[in-house]
């Protein structure tokens, strides 16, 4: 039955992409590859010809890329976290507790995240307040990652960027935008043209006004008011000789009272204008047929046909009683579709179409671009201006964590304390060589095992912290693709353009604050993307599992023979070694 009524709705209206759209998340839910990976692109096609359709589309597609990146950030914040770790213990404990040793207390950088939260930045401001102190941490090439993020984020959050803000008011079902395409698809309203003849009286933009009567002139046309239509087809044409849907809905009056010669006259000089429309062509067919013109009027349609005209199935019941066959009012162009955006776009908030997330992404009254825009020019100025940054961070015997105020240079190598003074006592060169070996493997021995833990914990952070960026990042990606899977099956309505996250209502969502998403759209378990989903997080994890061995091997040889040995021995001598 469902798949009867959707037929019958495609065969209907074939330009409607809604329909094409709930099919595709019916496959989605049912668990249907095959009639999902069919129906995806001609939802996507009719979605990129339809004015409003598109528009969503486009800010659905930047909700998705901003849920993708903040999982992304965060599991890349995590894995950064593990990585620089102690050296953020070992700088605050040198800046809170001015302890000469700087010894390490890896209780301390809590007071970072837990500081940060203090000042509600919002989830995404959180990450880039985080990002800061690991910018400054990381040497190289792995700042990029965190950068390039960054960056990335600042721009989707940028509440200027043009195309954004001319989206919005698409969305909205009460828009003068929306309201004006409808008007040119939808049968005629007595309280539609009353609302049109109210902005109408108000307007002052010429370009607006001519928006408002074709849209106005449509309607009329529709309901049987030729005179009253016929004189705003008019009023356009003055302004604008050129103009194609009004030179179109003129004629369109005229073939409907009769005049079928004069109505041929309108359509070829409209055909003129625009050859490429098959709109018109098929116009003339009509008057054609009236006329009893059968070879003119097949030849025209042929046409319409070669040009990419489908007429679509009608219902035009008065004209058929009347005994016209109907024909076709153009709608707006694309250019003044756009026209009408970009002036409704300043009586929105930017970033409207966000109002959901904004305690996830931001907490008002500061605007989220802004925090992230301080934040790193705040971390680029400390990278840039830090003394200090291509000065060794690890103890070159044993790596503990140091700097060049706890160090002890011996015959120019960077030792720790503890190293140092092995080395400084030492009476000989065999004892010193002994002693550091031995400290040099215990520390070695504890820093496999963490790397070992680190990288089943979050997968890639172990490849981070032995140099493996790429290797590391790939895992990331593979993780943060696997939950934005799972969770696009959860907040994304495919079948629905209005229900996006981002303009859902608080009491529709799970958490308004924590948790700011639809409950509406949960495809449940067995939904397709959240199986695929988390299937490929359990396929990371287990990669993971299996990345032990790789991470042994790409650390010294020294290291990784003597944590095999390591491996062997029973676990109080081991706890007693380490």
């Amino acid at each position: 039955m469902a798949a009867e009524k959707l037929r019958a709705a495609h065969q209907a209206d074939p330009s409607q992409s809604r329909y094409h759209w709930w099919q595709a998340g019916r496959a989605l839910r049912q668990f249907d590859p095959g009639s999902f990976l069919w129906t995806l692109p001609k939802a996507v096609r009719t979605a990129l010809t339809d004015p409003l359709a598109r528009k969503r589309l486009f800010l659905m597609g930047h909700q998705a890329t901003i849920l993708y990146l903040a999982i992304f950030w965060s599991l890349l914040v995590v894995a950064y976290l593990c990585r620089y770790w102690r050296y953020l213990c070992h700088d605050l404990s040198s800046l809170l507790f001015r302890d000469p040793e700087h010894r390490l207390r890896l209780w301390i950088a809590w007071i970072l995240p837990i500081g940060f939260l203090l000042l509600r930045p919002g989830w995404i401001g959180m990450l880039a307040l985080l990002s800061i102190p690991l910018c400054l941490q990381a040497r190289g090439r792995a700042r990029w990652p965190l950068l390039t993020v960054w960056i990335i984020m600042i721009l989707l959050t940028f509440p200027k960027w043009t195309h954004l803000r001319r989206a919005i008011p698409p969305i909205d079902p009460n828009s003068e935008t929306t309201l004006l395409v409808r008007a040119t698809e939808l049968p005629p309203d007595s309280e539609t043209c009353a609302e049109f003849r109210r902005r109408l009286a108000v307007a002052r933009d010429p370009a607006r006004q001519s928006r408002l009567k074709l849209a106005l002139a449509i309607q009329t046309a529709r309901n049987g008011q030729y005179t009253e239509s016929n004189s705003l087809f008019k009023e356009i044409l003055t302004g604008n000789p050129d103009h194609i849907a009004a030179r179109v809905g003129l004629a369109n009056n005229i073939y409907y009272v009769g005049r079928f010669d004069v109505a041929l006259r309108e359509y070829e000089i409209a055909s003129g204008l625009a050859p490429e429309q098959g709109e018109i062509p098929y116009n003339m067919a009509q008057a054609y047929f009236k006329k009893l013109f059968l070879p003119e009027g097949g030849d025209a349609l042929k046409l319409a046909r070669s040009l990419g005209f489908d007429p679509p199935t009608w219902e035009d019941t008065d004209g058929r009683a009347n005994g016209f066959s109907p024909v076709v009012f153009l709608g707006f162009t694309h250019d003044e579709i756009e026209a009408s955006a970009a002036w409704e776009a300043d009586l929105y908030q930017p970033m409207i179409h966000l109002a959901a997330w904004r305690h996830w992404l931001g907490c008002p009254p500061v605007p989220l671009f802004a925090v992230l825009l301080v934040s790193l020019v705040l971390a680029l100025g400390l990278v840039y201006g830090w003394s200090n940054q291509r000065d060794p961070r690890n103890c070159q015997n044993c790596g503990w964590t140091i700097c060049q105020d706890c160090c002890s240079i011996h015959e120019d190598t960077w030792l720790c304390h503890k190293c140092g003074e092995t080395a400084a006592r030492s009476k000989s060169e065999m004892v010193m060589v002994t002693l550091l070996k031995n400290r040099s493997r215990n520390q070695g021995l504890a820093r496999v095992q963490r790397l070992s833990l680190l990288g089943r914990f979050v997968p890639g952070a172990g490849h981070i912290a032995i140099g493996s960026l790429y290797a590391g990042l790939i895992r990331i990606v593979l993780l943060t693709t696997g939950l934005f899977l799972a969770l696009f099956g959860w907040i994304f309505d495919l079948s629905d353009h209005w229900i996006v996250p981002g303009l859902i209502l608080a009491e529709e969502t799970s958490h308004a604050l924590w948790w700011p998403f639809p409950n509406a759209a949960w495809p449940g378990w067995t939904g397709s993307s959240v199986v695929l989903g988390l299937l490929l997080v359990v396929l990371v994890y287990i990669l993971a599992l299996f990345d032990s061995s790789h991470i042994r091997q790409q650390l010294p040889k020294r290291l990784h023979a003597t944590s095999q040995e390591h491996e062997r021995m029973p676990k109080a001598a081991t706890r007693k070694l380490a």
